[in-house]
C-alpha cells in the first residue's frame, strides 16, 4: 500500500515531516458561532470571513467560547452589517459566514444580508443553533427562505449543551426540510474526553443521509472555562481556524472565530477595530502576522517550543494544557513572550519555512484537508490500510485525518459497517491511538457490528447449503457472487482470513431454473421480499433480478443475469469459467473465476456510481492478494468486450492510484487514454469519491445519466435509455424507486429543465 505522507520539509538539520503539519480545528465547535467551512463546490479553499451578527443568544450553553446569551446588549446596525460585506467585497473576501451568537434571532436581517452576498458573487454559509427549527413546517419555509436568498452552506450545532435548551427534534425538522430540498447539512458536535451520551445524541442522524456530522473538541475558553469535564487536550498540529478571520459585533477583526473574542488588545490574535483602521489594513496584517501565520501551520506547540528556546523564556508554559486553544491563549496573552516571538519569527529562515509549508497546506486544503475529502477518500486510504494490514504501522499516516476535531465518526460508522468492514477492521481498532482518536460510540458500534456479521455469516452458510440442495433437486447449477463468492473461497482456502462481510446472499441461477428455485423455496418457508408476480414476470423477458427472499432474516436474491443489460458483460463467457466449489453440501454451487470476480465488482460499483467505493476497492485488492496467477489478458479482454468498457477501465485506474492498490502497473496502462476517459476520471474524482453523494443516491435521473456518460457510443446509449424507459430493467427500477409508469415517460417541461440543469452542473 501506497503510504500516505508527503516528503518532509527540512528546517536545516532537523526534519518537519509533513504529517506534523495535521490540521485541527481548534475550539470552532464551542457554540454556534463555530467556523464551518464553506461550500466544497461552491467557494474557494481561502479567502473567507466569519461575520458575527450578534453575541445575543436565546440559550446560554455551558461550552460557549463568546459566552452568548438572553442577557447581552448590542449589536451592529443592519448598515453597519451591510457595510461591512461591501468592504470584505472590496478587500477580497470570497466568502462569509453569518455567525452569532444566535444569528437567526435576526431572521429578516439574515435573508437581506445573504441576498446582498448573492448579488455581490459572495458564497454564504451559516451556523446556527436550529431553535427555528422547532416547528416543522416552519423549518421547511425557513430553510427554503434561506437557500433562496442564496446560503450555500448550514451547520447546525446540537450536543449535550444544546440539549439542555432543546431536544434533537428541531435538527430533525430542518434535517427532514433539507432532505426534501435535497440539501446536504452538518451538524456540529462537541465533545469532551469520555461523553457516554453520545451515542444517544448522534442516533437521531442516522436516518437522514444528506447530514455530515462534525466532532469538535471542547476547548476551555469563554463559558467553558468553568467546566468541571475532561477534556481531550489535544495540542498538536495546526490550527484551521486561525486562517478565517472574524468580525465581531463590536467591529474588531479577531485571528479565530470564537476562542479569540476575549483576548487582551496588544495579543496578536485580537487583529484591529475597524472604527480606527481600515480593513484593508486589518486583513492584511491577519494575513502576514508572524505569530499568526505560525498557528497556522505548524500550531501553538510548535509557537511555545519557539519560544522557550528564546532568553528569559526557558521555562515558559505549564506541565499541561486543556487543549489547543488553551495553549494558543496562554503564549498569547502574555505581552513580553507576545514581543519576544515577533521578533524572533521574523527571521528569514523562519519566514522562508513558513511560505513553504503554507503552500502545502493551501494546496492541501483544497484537495486532501478538504472536509469533504478528509470524511472521504482521504478517511477510506487509512481504513483500507488498518483493514487488510491490521498489525502493520498505519498510525502515523493516520493521525493527520483521524486526529482532526472535525472528522465525521458517525458517517464513518455507518459506511464502514455497509461495507462490511467491521470485523476487518477490529484488530486496528484495539490500538491506543484509535482509542485516544475515536468516541466510544465509534467503536461499541463496529464491534457490535463484527458480532452481528459473524453470526449472520453462520446464518448465510446454512442458506447456501440449502441453495445448493434446491439446485440439485431442479438439476441446476448457482454461481454466488460478489462478498458471497469471496467468503465461500476464504471457508474452504487455508490459512482463513478475515474477509469482508456481505449483508446478502447473491447468486447467479440460469433463467431456466431461477423461477423454478425460487418457487421451491417459497415451499420450503422462505419468506419472499415482493407481492407474487410483482417482479418475476415481465412481458416474456429474463429479468436481471427476482424478487428477494429471507432466510432466517438473511436476504438472498437470485439473479438471471450478472448484471443489468445495459452493461453489456459478456456473460456466457463468464460464467462458462465459474470454479465448482469443493465442499461437498455446496456441490451446486461455483464461484466466479478471479478475473470474473474482479470485472464483476468493479462493473458492480459502477453500476451503483461508487456509492460503496471503498467495498469495491477493498474487493480489488483481495483478488490481486489472492489470486496471483489472475490472467490480467483475459481479463482486459472482457471488459472490453462489454458494452460500458469505460465503466471498468475509470475505476480501475481511479481506485488503483487514489487507494495504491496491487493491480500490476501495466495492467491499468491499458485502460483507454481519450478526451472522454479523462472527463470521466476528473468527474469521479470531483463528484463520485465522495463523502456525501446525496445529490446522486436521491435522484434516479442524474443516475442514470451518469450510466449513460460511462457507455461507449450514442448507439449503445440509445439502447440502454431504451431499455431503461421501456424494457427489462423499467419495471425493478419503477418497482424500487416507487414510480409510476407514466412517470418515466411523461416527464413535466419543469422537471426535464430541472434535471437537464443538474446534469449539466455535474458535467461541466
Amino acid at each position: 500500500m501506497q503510504t500516505l505522507s508527503p516528503p518532509p520539509f527540512r528546517d536545516g538539520a532537523a526534519v518537519i515531516p509533513l504529517h506534523s503539519l495535521q490540521p485541527t480545528s481548534c475550539s470552532t465547535g464551542n457554540c454556534s458561532s463555530g467556523l464551518a467551512l464553506m461550500p466544497d463546490d461552491d467557494a474557494p479553499c481561502g479567502g473567507s470571513m466569519a461575520l458575527m451578527l450578534t453575541r445575543r443568544c436565546n440559550m446560554q450553553c455551558g461550552h460557549c467560547s463568546v459566552e452568548s446569551g438572553p442577557h447581552v446588549k448590542g449589536e451592529p446596525t443592519r448598515e453597519e452589517l451591510l457595510q461591512r460585506i461591501h468592504d470584505a467585497a472590496q478587500n477580497g473576501i470570497m466568502g462569509i459566514l453569518v455567525t452569532g451568537g444566535e444569528a437567526m434571532l435576526r431572521p429578516a436581517l439574515v435573508l437581506e444580508l445573504l441576498r446582498e452576498c448573492k448579488k455581490l458573487g459572495i458564497p454564504t454559509a451559516m451556523t446556527s443553533n436550529g431553535s427555528w427549527g422547532r416547528d416543522a413546517r416552519k423549518a421547511e419555509r425557513t430553510l427554503t427562505e434561506l437557500r433562496e436568498a442564496g446560503l450555500g452552506s448550514l451547520t447546525i450545532s446540537f450536543d449535550r449543551y444544546h440539549a439542555e435548551f432543546q431536544g434533537p427534534q428541531a435538527v430533525e425538522n430542518i434535517a427532514r426540510a433539507a432532505q426534501k430540498a435535497n440539501f446536504t447539512m452538518r451538524v456540529s458536535v462537541t465533545r469532551e474526553q469520555d461523553d457516554e451520551d453520545m451515542a444517544a445524541l448522534v442516533a437521531p442522524f442516522d436516518a437522514f443521509p444528506n447530514v455530515q456530522l462534525r466532532f469538535y473538541d471542547v476547548q476551555p475558553v469563554g463559558r467553558a472555562r468553568k467546566l468541571e469535564g475532561t477534556l481531550r487536550a489535544e495540542t498538536g498540529g495546526f490550527c484551521n481556524a486561525c486562517g478565517t478571520p472574524a468580525m465581531t459585533d463590536d467591529g474588531r477583526i479577531t485571528a479565530c472565530n470564537g476562542p479569540a473574542y476575549f483576548s487582551p488588545a496588544y495579543s496578536p490574535l485580537v487583529v484591529g477595530d475597524t472604527r480606527e483602521e481600515s480593513m484593508q489594513t486589518l486583513l492584511a496584517r491577519h494575513n502576514s502576522d508572524p505569530i499568526l501565520e505560525t498557528i497556522r501551520t505548524f500550531g501553538p506547540e510548535y509557537l511555545k517550543r519557539e519560544l522557550q528556546s528564546l532568553p528569559g523564556f526557558e521555562d515558559f508554559g505549564r506541565a499541561s494544557y486543556a487543549g489547543m486553544c488553551d495553549l494558543c491563549l496562554h503564549v498569547n496573552s502574555n505581552e513580553k513572550a507576545v514581543e519576544a516571538l515577533h521578533t524572533h519569527l521574523s527571521q528569514p529562515r523562519l519566514v522562508a519555512l513558513r511560505m513553504a509549508a503554507k503552500r502545502v497546506i493551501e494546496g492541501e486544503r483544497c484537495m486532501t484537508w478538504n472536509l469533504d475529502a478528509v470524511n472521504g477518500l482521504a478517511a477510506y486510504r487509512v481504513f483500507l490500510r488498518a483493514a487488510l494490514d491490521p498489525v502493520h504501522t498505519w498510525e502515523n499516516d493516520a493521525k493527520a485525518i483521524l486526529g482532526r476535531a472535525d472528522f465525521d465518526w458517525h458517517h464513518q460508522e455507518m459506511h464502514l459497517a455497509q461495507c462490511g468492514l467491521a470485523g476487518p477492521l477490529q484488530k486496528a481498532f484495539s490500538t491506543v491511538q484509535m482509542k485516544r482518536w475515536a468516541p466510544a460510540f465509534f467503536q461499541t458500534r463496529l464491534r457490535d457490528q463484527a458480532r452481528i456479521d459473524t453470526l449472520r455469516s453462520l446464518v448465510q452458510r446454512e442458506a447456501m447449503r440449502r441453495l445448493s440442495d434446491v439446485l440439485g433437486e431442479v438439476g441446476g447449477r448457482g454461481v454466488l457472487l460478489k462478498g458471497s463468492g469471496m467468503a465461500a473461497f476464504e471457508m474452504e482456502t487455508p490459512p482463513h482470513q478475515i474477509s469482508r462481510a456481505s449483508c446478502d446472499v447473491d447468486i447467479h441461477i440460469a433463467p431456466k431454473y431461477a423461477a423454478k428455485v425460487r418457487a421451491r423455496l417459497l415451499q420450503l418457508g422462505w419468506k419472499s421480499e415482493v407481492a407474487e408476480g410483482a417482479i418475476e414476470q415481465n412481458d416474456g423477458e429474463h429479468h436481471h433480478q427476482l424478487g428477494g427472499l429471507r432466510f432466517e432474516g438473511v436476504l438472498v436474491e437470485i439473479h438471471q443475469t450478472l448484471l443489468p443489460s445495459y452493461c453489456g458483460l459478456p456473460e456466457r463467457d463468464i460464467i462458462a469459467k465459474a470454479r465448482p466449489l469443493q465442499d461437498p453440501s455446496m456441490a451446486n454451487l461455483s464461484i466466479l473465476s478471479p478475473e470474473g470476480m474482479l470485472l464483476h465488482s468493479v462493473m458492480h460499483g459502477t453500476k451503483h456510481l461508487f456509492s460503496h467505493y471503498l467495498k469495491t476497492a477493498w474487493d480489488m485488492e483481495w483478488v490481486a492478494r489472492r489470486f496471483p496467477d489472475l490472467d490480467w489478458d483475459l481479463l482486459a479482454k472482457w471488459a472490453n468486450s462489454s458494452g460500458m468498457r469505460r465503466g471498468f477501465w475509470v475505476p480501475i485506474t481511479l481506485l488503483t492510484q487514489e487507494f495504491g492498490l496491487s493491480i500490476p502497473a501495466e495492467f491499468v496502462k491499458r485502460a483507454l487514454s481519450d478526451r472522454h476517459e479523462r472527463r470521466l476520471e476528473d468527474f469521479a474524482r470531483k463528484y463520485l469519491l465522495r463523502s456525501t453523494r446525496f445529490d446522486f443516491d436521491n435522484n434516479p435521473w442524474i443516475r442514470r445519466m451518469v450510466q449513460l456518460w460511462f457507455c461507449d457510443s450514442m448507439l449503445h446509449r440509445a439502447r440502454t435509455l431504451g431499455g431503461f424507459l421501456f424494457g427489462r430493467s423499467s419495471r425493478e427500477f419503477r418497482q424500487r424507486r416507487g414510480l409510476e409508469k407514466s412517470e418515466l415517460r411523461f416527464l413535466s417541461p419543469k422537471k426535464l429543465r430541472q434535471i437537464w440543469a443538474s446534469w449539466r452542473k455535474l458535467a461541466q
